[in-house]
C-alpha cells in the first residue's frame, strides 16, 4: 500500500513540476500593428480629488506589444493638465484576456504618483475601467477611479 502512495505522489509531483515549467501564456493587442487612443474621464485622489479627462495614445507593433506614445490631462476640474499633470513613461501592457497593466504617473505642486496599477479590460466595449486602482505615490498613494474608452472599435487582447 505504501509503495502504490509514494508512486501517486510522485506522480503528481512529477505533474505538478510539468505545470510550474511550462511557459506562462503570453497576451498581445490586435489587430497589429495598429494605433489607437484610450480616453475618458478618471477621478484621481491624493492631497486633493479631481477629474480629469484622460487621453493615451498607444502604438501596438507587428507582434501585439503596446507602446504609449502620448498622454494628456484636461479638465474635468480646473487643475487638470494646469497644475496636475502626467508624468514619466507610461505603459500598457495586457497580463489577461481580461486585465491590463499599466504604468503611470502623475505630478502637482501637492505631491506625485508613479508606479503599476491593474485595470479591468473589456473585449466587447473596449473599455479599461479603474476601480479604487493605487498607485505609489508622496506624500500618499493616488487612487484612480474611471474608465477609458478606445477610438478603435476592433481593438482587443488576444493569447
Amino acid at each position: 500500500m505504501l509503495n502504490k502512495l509514494s508512486m501517486v505522489f510522485v506522480g503528481a509531483l512529477a505533474l505538478a513540476m510539468t505545470a510550474l515549467a511550462s511557459p506562462a501564456m503570453a497576451f498581445k493587442f490586435a489587430p497589429a500593428p495598429n494605433t489607437f487612443t484610450l480616453s475618458g474621464a478618471l477621478t484621481l485622489s491624493q492631497s486633493i480629488t479631481i477629474d480629469c479627462v484622460v487621453t493615451i495614445n498607444v502604438s501596438v507593433d507587428a507582434a501585439g506589444v503596446a507602446t504609449v506614445t502620448g498622454r494628456t490631462f484636461s479638465p474635468g476640474s480646473p487643475l487638470c493638465g494646469s497644475v496636475v499633470q502626467p508624468f514619466g513613461t507610461w505603459t500598457v501592457s495586457p497580463d489577461s484576456l481580461t486585465q491590463i497593466t499599466a504604468t503611470v504617473g502623475a505630478t502637482s505642486i501637492l505631491g506625485q504618483c508613479v508606479g503599476a496599477i491593474v485595470g479591468a479590460w473589456n473585449n466587447t466595449t473596449q473599455t479599461l475601467t479603474f476601480t479604487n486602482a493605487s498607485v505609489p505615490g508622496a506624500p500618499n498613494p493616488c487612487t484612480v477611479n474611471g474608465t477609458l474608452t478606445s477610438s478603435d472599435p476592433n481593438v482587443r487582447i488576444v493569447p
